[in-house]
């Protein structure tokens, strides 16, 4: 309630009396003063506009700017330095000015991870040799911004908190402090012609550090098609960029993994190999992630899914409970977590495996490409829906989606596995098999690419060949066997799974 004291730093404002204190001794301040700093952490480290500010302190009164920068400056006075050194308020320069949550002000160490990184597209810089091309810059940024916010796993800042930089001169650590962001997308545009380069970086904001960079050309032919393929790889690109330095952050700060965020992002990594030692390792973390938090749709989503994957991969038959123990973290996902795309996405495929109702998967399935289309980890498990239980054209088109979106993504062996999948099924035997070796060369360790291997061989007649990967798969996996395989695969639509069977039957794998 508004008139509950707020605590910040060392001090707490007492709102019923109008009065703060530091520990347990009043600090003196007038009324404006104090108007002003309730306005501040009624925002919660959002900027406050001076328009906003004039109201709190003087409502229905007329005054001069001047009058605002000298409460502003007595307040400042009052409260002392903040940690680091730095001021507790702070001037967002043209707009207003804003109190940032004091973890987020530096200091040593880095701040620890207390909520979802935040991150600010910031206007890219045009170095474009034709006039009046801004529009085209500022266009972009907005593009990328709203493709951002559609994310779940990080929260973007407005357009228009990030914009007022545009012509301030600033560095890295003072916007990130300003707008309370953990990272910057930073760029600039250069048209030239008909032809348009788009360089794009990722700074660790309070650090200063650059994290990610690329480059992406093109012609300005079309250009708002041109637009929109370089937010979605912008897009693909920054996600796991952003876990990969959350991580690497949590561990510069010498955080003991205690936290549910921080076995989520240890998990991740282990979850991508696809390999039977890193999902066990997955299970194992995520446990300890929704023992922490049992209502977070993310967390619920990567232990039901990373469950059965166990069995997908012909690992082990699942038993009943276990069936239900998947359904039941399924539906505690959707609950808590329904108008998330990933969340969607991998209760779908989740769900199609283990043979629930198919068209209710399809339906999860698009559901999140509408809801995040930019995002490959979505589009491949989306796509392998559609493989077993809707279209296997569609899920072609989806499994190229994923690959043209992000060349980089650690999923990126499941796409070109799920692509020879669904080049068997449509009977492209040769496609299948240069998909598939393309998939083993990402991720060896992927035991299902195996399958894939041995049954476009066996499809083109090359029994040395099938056997050759035959045994390599039983390297990886020395108890598989045909009704373990049989059994972690969607039943309904036979001809689906039906290459992979008589492929791995052929070549010798015993039931």
């Amino acid at each position: 309630m508004r008139s509950q004291p707020v605590p910040f730093g060392p001090f707490t404002l007492d709102r019923a009396t109008g009065t703060l204190l530091r520990g347990s001794e009043p600090v003196v301040l007038g009324h404006r003063a104090i108007s002003l700093l309730q306005a501040l952490l009624d925002a919660r480290g959002q900027v406050v506009p001076k328009a906003a500010l004039f109201h709190a302190a003087w409502p229905g009164i007329a005054v001069g700017e001047a009058n605002l920068s000298v409460q502003i400056a007595a307040l400042r006075k009052a409260l002392g330095p903040a940690p680091g050194g730095r001021e507790w308020i702070v001037t967002v320069p043209r707009i207003g000015y804003r109190l940032p949550p004091a973890e987020l002000l530096p200091g040593d160490p880095l701040p620890v991870l207390t909520d979802l990184p935040r991150l600010a597209v910031m206007p890219f810089e045009n170095l474009s040799d034709m006039d009046g091309q801004d529009y085209f810059a500022e266009g972009m940024v907005e593009d990328i911004t709203t493709a951002l916010g559609r994310f779940h796993s990080f929260a973007v800042v407005s357009h228009n908190s990030a914009r007022i930089y545009r012509d301030l001169p600033a560095d890295a650590r003072q916007i990130a402090l300003e707008l309370g962001v953990s990272y910057l997308l930073k760029g600039s545009l250069r048209r030239s012609g008909d032809r348009l380069r788009i360089s794009a970086r990722l700074i660790e904001g309070l650090a200063g550090t650059q994290v990610w960079a690329g480059v992406f050309d093109g012609t300005d032919t079309e250009v708002f098609s041109f637009q929109d393929r370089i937010t979605a790889s912008v897009a693909a690109i920054i996600e796991p960029r952003l876990q990969a330095a959350e991580l690497a952050r949590s561990r510069r700060a010498g955080q003991v993994s205690v936290s549910a965020y921080d076995f989520y992002l240890r998990a991740l990594p282990r979850w991508a190999t696809n390999s039977a030692a890193g999902v066990r390792e997955a299970v194992d973390l995520m446990q300890n992630a929704v023992a922490l938090e049992p209502d977070n749709a993310t967390y619920l989503s990567l232990l039901m899914n990373a469950l059965q994957m166990r069995f997908g991969m012909g690992q082990a038959i699942m038993a009943l409970e276990q069936r239900e123990q998947i359904l039941s973290l399924a539906q505690r996902a959707l609950e808590h977590g329904g108008d998330d795309a990933l969340v969607l996405a991998r209760c779908a495929i989740t769900l199609v495996h283990i043979r629930t109702d198919d068209e209710g998967s399809i339906a999860l399935a698009r559901q999140a490409v509408a809801a995040n289309p930019n995002s490959p980890a979505v589009v491949v498990m989306s796509a392998i829906v559609e493989l077993h239980a809707g279209s296997p054209e569609a899920a072609l088109a989806l499994f190229q989606r994923s690959l043209d979106l992000s060349p980089g993504d650690p999923m990126r062996h499941a796409a070109l596995c799920g692509l020879a999948h669904a080049l068997l099924v449509l009977h492209r035997n040769d496609e299948a098999l240069d998909a598939a070796r393309q998939a083993l060369a990402t991720n060896p360790a992927y035991e299902v690419t195996y399958w894939m291997l041995i049954a476009a061989n066996v499809r083109l007649g090359r029994m040395d060949e099938a056997q050759k990967y035959l045994a390599l798969y039983l390297g990886h996996n020395p108890a598989a066997s045909l009704s373990a395989v049989r059994h972690g695969q969607p039943a309904g639509q036979e001809d689906r799974i039906e290459p992979i069977l008589q492929g791995l039957k052929r070549a010798g794998l015993p039931d």
